[in-house]
């Protein structure tokens, strides 16, 4: 392995072998196969609470595969055209919301409203993973979009283990 050749103020870049490290964790998934800066600006944050949609009563790796890493194999002719870096590194990434600053209330709604209509069986299918991200696992990105403010983009490290996360609360989708 080559001695790093630049370092970014927050990561270090090896461009030959397009690679990229914070801390301990290096981050190839993220940037094969694009040249876009996905990682610029992300920070490892083990503080803060985050929530994300997951399938099933405790978290499981399949719940942390980014939409790039669904279609990459699946449906590789819908992945975003390579010039569009804004929504390749979306794709790239794990959609979460932050509650830390944020309403908690407002946040939880960002994940109950889409499954108001949808019925109790189809409800009961997703639940809510409250968590907070442990050492190693990755880093996250404010990527504010419509639905709401608290959104980030994590970026999971290449060693990512479901298990690194600090599960705080997992909660069915229920309306009064």
């Amino acid at each position: 392995m080559l001695a790093p050749s630049k370092w970014l103020g927050y990561a270090y870049i090896w461009p030959r072998e397009n690679r990229y490290r914070i801390g301990y964790m290096e981050f190839t998934n993220i940037t094969n196969g694009t040249d876009c800066l996905c990682l610029d600006s992300a920070a490892e944050d083990t503080t803060s609470i985050y929530l994300h949609y997951i399938d099933s009563p405790s978290a499981k790796i399949r719940d942390f595969a980014s939409k790039w890493e669904r279609y990459e194999k699946s449906r590789p002719e819908e992945l975003p055209d390579k010039e569009e870096c804004e929504e390749i590194c979306a794709w790239k990434g794990v959609s979460v919301n932050k509650i830390d600053g944020y309403d908690e209330d407002e946040v939880y709604r960002v994940y109950t409203e889409p499954y108001r209509f949808l019925s109790e069986k189809e409800r009961n299918k997703r639940r809510i993973l409250k968590f907070t991200l442990g050492t190693d696992t990755g880093v996250v990105k404010h990527t504010p979009n419509e639905e709401h403010e608290s959104h980030h983009d994590l970026f999971k490290c290449d060693d990512f283990n479901i298990t690194n996360l600090v599960t705080i609360a997992v909660t069915k989708i229920e309306f009064e």
